[in-house]
C-alpha cells in the first residue's frame, strides 16, 4: 500500500458514501419522530462503526469576515451498528430520531413576532432547520456525511 493509499483512505477518497432520504421534509413542531433511510455504497473494503442521525437548527447571522454559524442540536439519535461493507456494496437502512422543539424556536405572533423579524433583517440572521447522518468509518479522520434542510411547519 502507498503512502496515496494511506492518505486516500484517512481522508475518506473513494470510501464510503452517504446518501440520506426522509420520509417527509416539512418537520411539524408538535411532531414526534423523523423517518427516513440512509443510503451507504462503497468502493473498497470498509468497516463501519456507528451512525449518528441529527435533528438540528442552525442561525447564521453577518455577513463577510463577521458571519458567525452556530448548530444547535435539538435531538440525536446513535446507533452502535458495527459492519463490514465490501467494494460495491449498497446497503440501505432505516432510522427514526424522536425528537422535541424547545418552546424558545417557536414562532412568535403578533407585534412580538415582527419586532423580532424586523430584528433579524437588521443583522442579516435566519435560522434553518436540518437533518443529518454521520457515519463513523474505521480508519478515516474525515468521516462521510449527508445533511438536507428541512421546513418546519405548526
Amino acid at each position: 500500500m502507498s503512502i496515496f493509499d494511506t492518505i486516500k483512505g484517512w481522508l475518506n477518497i473513494g470510501g464510503v458514501k452517504v446518501a440520506l432520504q426522509l420520509d417527509n421534509k416539512q418537520i411539524a413542531c408538535s411532531g414526534n419522530e423523523i423517518a427516513g433511510s440512509v443510503e451507504l455504497s462503497s468502493k473498497g473494503e470498509k468497516e463501519i462503526l456507528r451512525l449518528t442521525y441529527r435533528f438540528l437548527t442552525r442561525h447564521i447571522t453577518g455577513t463577510g469576515q463577521a458571519r458567525s454559524v452556530v448548530d444547535k442540536i435539538i435531538a440525536e439519535t446513535v446507533e452502535e451498528v458495527p459492519f463490514q461493507m465490501t467494494a460495491g456494496e449498497i446497503k440501505t437502512l432505516r432510522f427514526a430520531i424522536p425528537y422535541v422543539i424547545p418552546p424558545e424556536f417557536y414562532e412568535t405572533g403578533g407585534v412580538l413576532g415582527a419586532l423580532g423579524k424586523a430584528g433579524a433583517l437588521v443583522v442579516n440572521a435566519r435560522r434553518s432547520w436540518h437533518v443529518m447522518v454521520v457515519c463513523d468509518v474505521r480508519g478515516t479522520a474525515l468521516d462521510p456525511m449527508s445533511m438536507v434542510e428541512v421546513k418546519l411547519v405548526e
